[in-house]
């Protein structure tokens, strides 16, 4: 950070920054036709792609017997599952405990059965805590995997109807 912060700074530009690699004219720093207005995305659809790749991480890892790994891309994969379905049903989020708190008190109950007598936010973060042995790692990525499924499948319906 500390590296970059000089670089990034635009207090003082010089004009060479107001040219692009392998142009001769300057551009302006506005809102316009370019690459970043190019492709509108379904930000659900892509948050729950990437809980899907952290279940296959956690997955391959748990195959691979590599059991930390396996409960942290678990874990990884309960965050990104929660956030999407939060922001889908236009929920704010920001931090990993805010999102499972989120979650916990407004959907837990309906969408989790398969943790018992605690809420979901500390059903999740016994990652943090507990041992990471084998038996631990595959009942919290089958879980992590369930979980996703269900929230996932649900959006799906959603978008059918």
């Amino acid at each position: 950070y500390n590296q970059l912060k000089e670089i990034a700074s635009t207090a003082a530009p010089v004009d060479a920054e107001f040219v692009d690699w392998d142009k001769d004219e300057y551009f302006l720093p506005a809102i316009g036709i370019g690459e970043c207005a190019g492709v509108a995305i379904d930000l659900v659809k892509t948050l729950y792609f990437e809980a899907e790749e952290r279940v296959d991480t956690a997955l391959n890892s748990l195959e691979s017997g590599k059991f930390s790994d396996a409960v942290y891309h678990a874990y990884t994969a309960f965050v990104q599952t929660a956030k999407a379905f939060l922001i889908g049903k236009e929920v704010k989020t920001n931090s990993q405990e805010k999102i499972l708190g989120d979650f916990s008190e407004q959907f837990g109950e309906a969408y989790v059965s398969f943790y018992p007598q605690t809420d979901f936010k500390t059903w999740v973060l016994r990652a943090k805590k507990d041992k990471a042995t084998k038996a631990f790692a595959e009942e919290y990525v089958q879980q992590a995997q369930l979980f996703y499924k269900k929230l996932s499948n649900a959006y799906n319906k959603v978008l059918e109807d």
